[in-house]
């Protein structure tokens, strides 16, 4: 039976706590109640199914993918929205995070052939409400969060692969950023040790 994943950047937790504190002051004022049932995250690639045959394959790209990037300095600053149904904390998209979506994107496509590619362009973020705005609200809602400011930054040490189940999401596993400078995947290969070379060489 296929389950569903999706990979993403949890913040720490003390920021974690600050965004899910705009949360839950959004869903007591304007009564919207999805975002509360996951964690805070930035998304690297949308929610799919996977068999548990390929989740050891996942598994191992991911954590190639981890040792080619290095860890970064992430920035939220202030609040945009989607259209009329989702309201978010914006971060920086800098060359680091632009290039660990690139190839994330990368694995799946070489990799998951089943896995539909992202759809959307990437414009990371961490929502603070999204699907359940009552329509009548979402005015009201980005007038006032528009004039608000929130800031905070923390360095990016890892990603996360979450998984389904229960009915919530669980964090299955984190992969640590522990790479090589942002060239190509095989620059500075005789550097490193067999074992390192091997995780690098995952992804090929």
């Amino acid at each position: 039976m296929k389950s569903l994943y999706f990979a993403a950047i949890l913040p720490p937790k003390g920021i974690e706590e600050k965004i899910n504190s705009v949360k839950k002051e959004f869903s007591n004022v304007y009564k919207s109640f999805e975002a509360l049932k996951s964690p805070a995250y930035l998304t690297l690639k949308e929610p799919f199914m996977l068999g548990p045959k390929d989740e050891t394959l996942l598994l191992r790209k991911l954590d190639g993918l981890s040792f080619v990037h290095q860890p970064f300095q992430q920035e939220l600053k202030d609040f945009d929205h989607f259209q009329k149904y989702s309201i978010y904390i914006k971060t920086n998209k800098c060359v680091e995070i632009t290039s660990l979506k690139k190839n994330m994107k990368r694995v799946f496509k070489e990799y998951f052939l089943d896995i539909q590619q992202d759809q959307m362009p990437f414009n990371p973020h961490y929502g603070i409400a999204y699907k359940d705005i009552p329509e009548k609200n979402f005015a009201l809602a980005w007038e006032n969060y528009q004039q608000k400011t929130f800031e905070a930054d923390f360095k990016c040490t890892q990603f996360s692969l979450l998984k389904h189940a229960g009915g919530k999401w669980v964090n299955m596993q984190d992969f640590k950023l522990r790479g090589l400078p942002q060239q190509t995947l095989f620059d500075d290969l005789d550097a490193l040790s067999p074992e390192e070379k091997s995780k690098v060489l995952v992804l090929k």
